[in-house]
């Protein structure tokens, strides 16, 4: 933060503009700050496992006194509240040292509604022939067995020719395509299981499924397709840039369980942009004096009195004088005649004064230039943009280190920053401020 922030202060002064008595300080409110957020989402995830499993489990009696013990764990997913649940069962009642199966991550549970039971058989393989013979509910009943049974391949065969042929239950259809395209296997495509999706919200938006099917589209999109902009540093003791969405998310993933020898992963790299959005508070109009004459002493003299007559003019609308700049009087001779040129520039704190300023204008000789619009302390603008900025990438570095079980460590780098302006189409002035940080994994 000393050398993004403001190179010219010191480490305790830059503090200061945090809201902390010293860099020390700085540092302890922000690992409260970032300890009391990682409580707060272990909490929420707590709370959302113990209602889904309650929701879940619902209606199914344990036997207290049974010999049998059941071990559950429950994996919650923030992005779209899906729950994986595995089970494991033991001759005998579980003890502390008992390992507990863990559910993968982001395992999609939820299914399409399925037909009638009708003795389907999973383990044949139908041919394009016998597929062709069966009925709509048939092909879709049989999909959604396939499906079950994780038969992914023949599943997506089957629910593939019930969509070419189906007229009614298309929403089930795709959506059942959406959920073989996800799971790894041979046929697995995110970005075919994002277009059944999408086209089930798009065709479909009153079915049962339509909101279930846009939460797993938004997942896979941002966590899958749209991450454009991480880097991994350490990646085989070399950096290598992450092209691939999905490679850089299994290597997020596994980064906590890499060997210590191997050192594979230590850094995240990530761009945060912060925007302010400010009314203009200040602005600033400015005049050209000129005019034509054949003697150069004669026009010189001219302007002088031209410019004065502006000056008191533009006093008079409300400007102070140390806010009016003049420039030298120069002189050319671009015809035959003689000009003489000086540029008149009025700034003023009170934008209510611009129209007054430009009816200042008066005679051929006094032409108006440009008006500008701007916020006075750029300085105190650019600085909270440039928090933002900070906080933004601080956020996304904590999410995608989260996502592995991993939280961030101390900044290593901050580097390639950049500021832009620019005024809305209703006047406000925006100041955006885009860096890159790097952070320890821990």
């Amino acid at each position: 933060i000393d050398l993004y922030i403001n190179k010219d202060l010191k480490k305790d002064e830059v503090a200061k503009e945090f809201g902390a008595d010293s860099v020390e300080d700085l540092k302890t409110k922000t690992t409260e700050r970032v300890t009391k957020r990682e409580e707060e989402r272990i909490k929420n995830e707590q709370n959302e496992e113990s209602a889904d499993y309650n929701s879940k489990t619902r209606g199914t009696k344990v036997n207290s006194k049974s010999e049998n013990s059941t071990k559950i764990t429950n994996v919650t997913n923030e992005k779209d509240e899906q729950v994986s649940t595995t089970v494991q069962i033991t001759e005998s009642a579980p003890s502390p040292s008992d390992p507990v199966v863990k559910a993968p991550v982001e395992r999609n549970t939820s299914k399409a509604p399925a037909a009638d039971d009708k003795n389907i058989d999973v383990e044949t393989d139908y041919s394009d022939a016998q597929l062709e013979k069966l009925d709509e509910d048939s092909l879709l009943e049989k999909a959604q067995k396939l499906y079950e049974a994780k038969n992914f391949e023949n599943a997506l065969r089957t629910v593939t020719k019930f969509l070419e042929k189906a007229s009614t239950n298309m929403d089930k259809g795709l959506f059942l395509q959406g959920q073989i395209l996800e799971e790894k296997s041979s046929v697995q495509n995110i970005k075919d299981a994002v277009e059944s999706y999408d086209l089930l919200v798009k065709k479909h938006p009153e079915s049962s499924l339509s909101d279930k099917a846009k939460r797993r589209s938004i997942y896979l999109k941002r966590f899958y397709i749209n991450i454009r902009y991480y880097y991994i540093g350490g990646l085989m003791k070399k950096g290598i840039k992450v092209i691939s969405a999905a490679f850089s998310m299994a290597v997020l993933l596994s980064s906590c369980y890499i060997q210590k020898e191997t050192e594979q992963v230590k850094t995240i790299t990530v761009t945060g942009t912060g925007t302010v959005s400010d009314a203009p508070d200040a602005a600033s109009v400015e005049f050209s004096i000129v005019n034509y004459g054949w003697s150069a002493k004669l026009i010189v003299t001219d302007n002088d009195t031209l410019t004065n007559r502006l000056k008191d003019a533009v006093k008079n609308a409300g400007v102070n004088e140390e806010d009016i700049t003049i420039t030298e009087c120069s002189i050319s001779n671009p015809t035959s005649q003689y000009e003489a040129r000086r540029t008149l520039k009025a700034v003023t704190t009170n934008v209510k004064l611009v129209p007054a300023i430009v009816d200042c204008k008066s005679g051929a000789f006094v032409r108006l230039g440009k008006t500008e619009y701007f916020v006075s302390d750029s300085a105190n603008t650019i600085r909270r943009a440039r928090t933002a900025a900070v906080q933004n990438a601080q956020d996304a570095a904590s999410l995608l280190a989260g996502a592995s079980g991993c939280k961030i460590g101390a900044v290593v780098e901050i580097n390639n920053e950049e500021i832009t302006t620019s005024t809305t189409s209703d006047g406000k002035i925006v100041t955006s401020a885009t860096i890159k940080i790097t952070y320890n994994l821990e």
